[in-house]
């Protein structure tokens, strides 16, 4: 959690809140909030709040969600002091959150508002969450699979598609992924791995007028989701040390075998000791990067560092509780 565990303390509390981490989406803010306000309209059984957290957006973001916030009383804006991480805003937005309904959603449009309803069914149904998964993954950036891929792998759910953001989850699935105080945090892995029943809701998605998600920061999130939630990565280092060592050995015996019984001669010295070393050098290269990167997480976590901090709120001043309570 952020050094300050904060809450809202407003008296009407609302049956859904929806949290959307922004950074730089000026483009598309404006319109964003006007769907999604006219949607929750049409849903008179449903009172929101939409939980809006400026991630150190460097353009006009934050003014436009101050302008939402005066015209529309259901729209909460929070900013953070710097540029934190989507997974550090959502930390945010969970714990200013005061729904027994929550939503994620992406503030750059791909995540239709209209297509709520088909999230929120499931959940007030009994469902503990709901997850979209795109159905239309044709043309998307090679790291943007990866990182698909290791979260899947991560999650060890029988997914289809691509699992997106977008998603509905009961307040007991939130109240659980808050107890997780870990520093670095991928919020949906972190979900999938709580053993709450989970259904999956099929999705076509827009494209993006543009994304912050960088080769790096998509496979660095698809590495710590593999890291953080799951024991896959010592296993693929033993399988690719036994597979290492199982080729090696039956190299070595079938040179042998012709050395000895089919006259043949043994590979020059020199080329023989380069490639073992080699492929011993690799393997011990990756194991001791992967140990070295653990490790380096290990001595993070033990500093108990805040996620966010929160500079500035829409809300009165008055009702943003700061308890300064350190993550255990």
């Amino acid at each position: 959690m952020g050094q300050f565990e904060t809450r809202l303390s407003r008296v009407n509390t609302p049956d859904v809140s929806i949290i959307i981490p922004v950074f730089n989406n000026e483009t598309t803010f404006t319109e964003l909030v006007c769907r999604l306000g006219a949607t929750f309209d049409l849903l008179n059984e449903l009172s929101a709040e939409f939980i809006i957290v400026d991630d150190g957006s460097a353009d006009n973001s934050w003014s436009l969600i101050q302008l939402a916030a005066q015209t529309d009383k259901r729209v909460i804006g929070v900013r953070l002091l710097k540029n934190s991480g989507q997974h550090a805003a959502i930390s945010a937005g969970l714990q200013l959150s005061r729904g027994s309904i929550f939503c994620l959603m992406d503030a750059d449009l791909q995540d239709e508002p209209e297509l709520i309803t088909s999230l929120l069914d499931p959940i007030i149904a009994g469902e503990d969450m709901s997850i979209g998964v795109e159905i239309n993954r044709h043309g998307k950036p090679l790291s943007s699979q990866i990182f698909h891929r290791c979260y899947a792998r991560a999650s060890r759910g029988n997914v289809t598609g691509a699992v997106l953001t977008y998603r509905a989850f009961s307040r007991a699935v939130a109240d659980a992924a808050l107890e997780y105080s870990e520093f670095d945090i991928v919020y949906g892995p972190l979900m999938s791995s709580l053993g709450f029943n989970a259904i999956y809701v099929p999705m076509s998605r827009k494209e993006s007028v543009g994304t912050s998600y960088t080769w790096s920061k998509r496979l660095g999130l698809g590495f710590t989701a593999l890291s953080n939630y799951s024991n896959l990565l010592p296993k693929y280092l033993l399988f690719g040390a036994a597979f290492a060592g199982s080729a090696t050995v039956v190299y070595s015996s079938v040179v042998l075998w012709q050395a000895l019984f089919m006259g043949s001669g043994l590979p020059g010295g020199t080329t023989l000791v380069l490639l073992v070393c080699l492929g011993i050098a690799a393997l011990l290269l990756a194991s001791s990067s992967i140990q070295i990167y653990l490790l380096a997480k290990v001595l993070g976590e033990s500093k108990k560092r805040p996620r966010f901090r929160i500079v500035e709120s829409t809300d009165d001043g008055q009702s943003i509780i700061a308890d300064r309570r350190i993550r255990p």
